[in-house]
């Protein structure tokens, strides 16, 4: 399966995916292999009033769709606790606990489990976002409607929608590299840098706990023009296993996943908890690059 790093180049010119293509066929004989497609769409749902009532907290939908048709979907509610956080208070009322217990003092009762946590990950073969909508309540919706000052009246018939578009190419490196390099396109047309995605095959799990590897990064560099300008803005896009294990809702320690029925992370079950660098990685990529595009605030 191999691993992912992701790159970007925010402020590239037009031109970026041709000098960084030269640079990758002309550095490492590179051969083309291919188109890079993909898409992403973020949506936002407003709250909304029915009757007198405010109902529904805002909410983020990102999509992001590839070439082959898989469809990664997060849903981010602000308002929910990250995985993680929950985990450590959890493990630290436990702690508390223990300690009162040995010295006869009462306990106290553990942070309930929430509904759901702050990013809601589903995976799934298909083009149309519709269908999972219409799921989710019909609380979502691609087209826009004005708010009014409480809000959306009744129950929404739209959310605020944007694009993004990857168009670029694919490059083989013998046999063990593949590089695909992009452009990246908002709604109008309008270049918004570019985005590399480098693929190791040999491999399935990053060798750091931090989610880099100082070979992966050293060889993204080896792909970048030489003659870059002093302002280039070009960074390296990294998630840990731990962080990454905690979006999927994988307990590493104990190696547990959600139940069946947990509609909240969901998709390709068949995969093993046990190491979540092995889970998926053209999902952790698409996390990455979503993630990457939100803290520029494009997307």
């Amino acid at each position: 399966m191999g691993v992912r790093g992701i790159a970007r180049w925010s402020n590239a010119p037009s031109t970026g995916v041709q000098l960084i293509s030269d640079s990758v066929s002309r550095q490492h004989g590179a051969r083309p292999s291919g188109s890079w497609q993909a898409e992403i769409r973020a949506i936002r749902r407003h709250t909304y009033v029915d009757g007198v009532t405010s109902v529904g907290g805002e909410r983020l939908l990102w999509e992001y769709t590839n070439a082959g048709d898989q469809v990664l979907t997060i849903i981010e509610d602000p308002t929910a606790p990250k995985r993680a956080d929950y985990m450590a208070a959890r493990a630290e009322a436990m702690q508390a606990n223990a300690a009162k217990q040995q010295a006869g003092l009462e306990v106290a009762e553990l942070p309930p489990l929430p509904p759901h946590f702050r990013h809601t990950l589903i995976s799934y073969r298909q083009a149309s976002i519709e269908a999972l909508l219409d799921q989710l309540g019909g609380a979502w919706n691609l087209q826009q409607q004005k708010p009014t000052d409480l809000g959306m009246m009744g129950r929404p018939t739209g959310g605020t929608t944007h694009r993004l578009r990857i168009e670029g190419r694919v490059w083989n490196i013998g046999s063990d590299w593949i590089v695909r390099v992009g452009g990246v396109f908002a709604i109008g047309e309008q270049f918004k840098g570019v985005i590399m995605e480098i693929e190791y095959l040999p491999v399935d799990v990053l060798p750091q706990d931090d989610g880099s590897s100082v070979f992966l990064d050293q060889f993204t560099a080896s792909l970048i023009p030489s003659q870059l300008p002093s302002e280039a803005n070009f960074n390296s896009v990294v998630i840990a296993d731990k962080e990454w294990a905690h979006v999927c809702g994988i307990d590493i320690a104990s190696g547990s996943s959600p139940a069946d029925e947990d509609i909240y992370v969901y998709g390709d079950e068949e995969q093993t908890a046990e190491d979540p660098s092995h889970k998926d990685d053209w999902r952790r990529s698409a996390y990455m690059i979503v993630l990457a595009f939100h803290g520029e605030g494009i997307a």
